[in-house]
């Protein structure tokens, strides 16, 4: 069993006894947060928990299954590969998967902290999107897009080329409270070529995701800061025309989000909901600006598109 840790995360106090990649910082402050505990439970959890969901929704690509229960509020997310979660307000608990896995504390991670977390922050009323989060010339800028569109490619140019602050790399979390956006996760998932051509850093010694090649970069420009104004969302956009920067009326960013959201498999009507009015809620107190980056894929649209963001701020 790992020693337990306890650090903030998301406006949370997160205690727990799964490992955690080298290099992440888990700073800990009592007064921030309330507590959460996340648990790697060697011995099979109680199975018959299952009897009481229903079934809520099947990722077929991914293999992930959703089970809901209504009455306890609470969730389980089963995976083929890396393990099942039990989820509810206050904890999630880890059971590794049945069959023998490859580096099974790293599936504890990716699932604990990954989809398990997710749920977690929507259970007390976060809104969870797909998407990055930086400090750039002391405005808060979301990075949202499709997987592979480039959503840390950008933010690993900003950061090493405007010195822009890390706030989350992939997961950002809002509290519909009060409408701010807290720091997340201070390691960025790169691949090895982009930590090489960008912070010209050989990856070798660095910790892998998955089994997809990517690695956990240390980023040093992390924010020091729990809690966030939103004072701009860039939509990034693979298309066939040539790169390009346009600004969003609120209308449109708001279409745009909502999209994003109902696309996800993982919410009921309930929650996307919850998550729409949130959203309209958010942009408005912070007078959100939106943008669209179409194809920031060469270093070149990249400079040009970050000055015009720069300029727009």
């Amino acid at each position: 069993m790992n020693e337990c840790k306890e650090g903030n995360l998301f406006g949370m106090n997160i205690k727990t006894n799964i490992a955690l990649p080298s290099h992440f910082p888990f700073h800990v402050d009592q007064r921030f947060g309330e507590k959460k505990i996340i648990s790697y439970h060697t011995d099979s959890l109680n199975r018959n928990i299952a009897v009481d969901y229903n079934m809520y929704s099947t990722n077929e690509k991914n293999n992930v299954l959703y089970k809901k229960n209504e009455k306890f509020n609470s969730y389980i997310i089963e995976t083929d590969r890396i393990g099942v979660a039990v989820i509810d307000k206050e904890n999630i608990m880890y059971n590794p998967p049945s069959i023998t896995a490859m580096n099974p504390e790293n599936n504890a991670f990716l699932l604990s902290f990954g989809l398990g977390i997710a749920m977690l922050l929507r259970l007390n009323d976060y809104i969870v999107l797909h998407a990055s989060a930086l400090k750039l010339q002391n405005k808060t800028v979301l990075i949202m897009g499709q997987s592979g569109v480039g959503k840390t490619t950008l933010c690993s140019y900003l950061i090493k080329e405007y010195s822009a602050l890390l706030i989350s790399d992939d997961m950002s979390c809002i509290n519909t409270d009060n409408c701010k956006l807290y720091a997340g996760f201070p390691l960025m998932r790169l691949w090895p070529q982009t930590v090489k051509s960008i912070f010209d850093v050989d990856s070798s010694k660095l910790d892998k995701v998955g089994k997809n090649g990517k690695t956990y970069f240390p980023v040093q420009n992390f924010t020091k800061s729990f809690i966030h104004n939103i004072d701009a969302i860039v939509i990034l956009r693979q298309t066939d025309n040539a790169p390009s920067f346009l600004w969003l009326e609120t209308m449109n960013l708001m279409c745009i989000l909502f999209k994003h959201i109902y696309n996800r498999q993982s919410l009921d009507a309930t929650a996307l909901n919850k998550e729409m009015a949130g959203i309209c809620k958010v942009i408005n107190l912070n007078n959100t600006k939106g943008f669209v980056f179409n194809n920031p894929r060469t270093y070149e649209s990249l400079n040009r598109l970050s000055t015009m963001l720069i300029n727009c701020l």
